[in-house]
């Protein structure tokens, strides 16, 4: 889960009214070997851009922690049922918020105070 300025980088997306003089929008960002996606309010996303998101794979999907830390779980979930064996990381900046760390850690481990999946 990068950075704004990293989303923004990444992605080639600019959002001048989101943030005054930095032109990055209120975004999260979930990339993995086989998946792409961005929670952003989908009302700023134009058809233009949304052409070029959907040819390059990048799925849209509604802004919040909520939202990210549901899908996090979702995706570690199915490769987990691919290979109980397998080893999951989740990396995020450290300038990631608490809130969005907490959704995105393991239900059945939450209680423990310990991140592994």
């Amino acid at each position: 889960m990068p950075t704004l300025p990293a989303i923004a980088w990444l992605l080639n997306i600019r959002c001048p009214g989101d943030i005054p003089y930095v032109p990055v929008a209120y975004a999260y960002l979930v990339l993995s070997r086989d998946d792409c996606a961005v929670f952003v309010d989908k009302r700023k996303v134009d058809n233009d851009l949304q052409t070029l998101l959907d040819a390059d794979s990048v799925e849209v999907r509604d802004y919040g922690v909520d939202e990210v830390g549901r899908y996090v779980q979702n995706a570690v979930s199915k490769v987990r049922a691919q290979n109980e064996k397998w080893a999951v990381k989740v990396f995020a900046p450290k300038e990631c918020s608490w809130a969005l760390a907490k959704a995105c850690e393991p239900v059945s481990l939450a209680r423990s105070g310990r991140w592994r999946y």
